[in-house]
């Protein structure tokens, strides 16, 4: 097994001692097209779960991408869109233990692949509380086949340049 001592960044000219292998997202989209005003209204988040307006529910996952060089996962970060009924059942049995996978909506957008909002998902809630695994269903989505199919050490370098650079581009806008 190879191990990652870091990476130089060409978008920041920076060396980073380690390489990421995971990226999360506080909140669905949804949270952040409104104002914080509207936000502290209208949703409700708290220890992985989110309610909008009490009619949208959202739970927050994992999706594994198995890197090969290295035999680990990559991990993104994702809020997964829920029934009422499959959210009141995460939030009364999850401290119980076992829940049946649940089907859902991808909530997250990850900037660096085409519109991945509303990707079909499975939930698979782990034993001892951990965060559950997002199963994507296989189509041709890049995120999907990347799921499917893993990816390279070069690949998770890539993500990394590339979200630097949107950062880069975000902090730009904001100055």
């Amino acid at each position: 097994m190879m191990k990652q001592e870091g990476y130089y960044c060409h978008e920041c000219k920076t060396f980073h001692e380690e390489l990421p292998f995971s990226y999360v997202t506080e909140a669905p989209i949804y949270f952040y097209n409104m104002d914080e005003e509207e936000r502290k209204k209208r949703f409700y988040l708290k220890d992985n779960v989110c309610m909008l307006d009490k009619e949208h529910f959202f739970v927050n996952g994992i999706i594994p991408i198995y890197v090969e060089e290295l035999d680990v996962d990559f991990y993104w970060g994702v809020w997964v869109s829920l029934s009422k009924e499959s959210y009141y059942k995460v939030k009364k049995r999850r401290r119980l233990g076992f829940i049946e996978p649940m089907f859902g909506w991808l909530s997250t957008e990850i900037p660096i692949y085409p519109y991945t909002v509303n990707l079909k998902t499975k939930v698979h809630y782990q034993a001892g509380g951990e965060l559950p695994i997002i199963e994507l269903e296989p189509t041709d989505h890049p995120l999907a086949l990347e799921y499917e199919h893993g990816i390279s050490l070069a690949r998770v370098e890539e993500i990394a340049h590339l979200l630097c650079k949107i950062q880069q581009e975000d902090d730009e806008e904001n100055e």
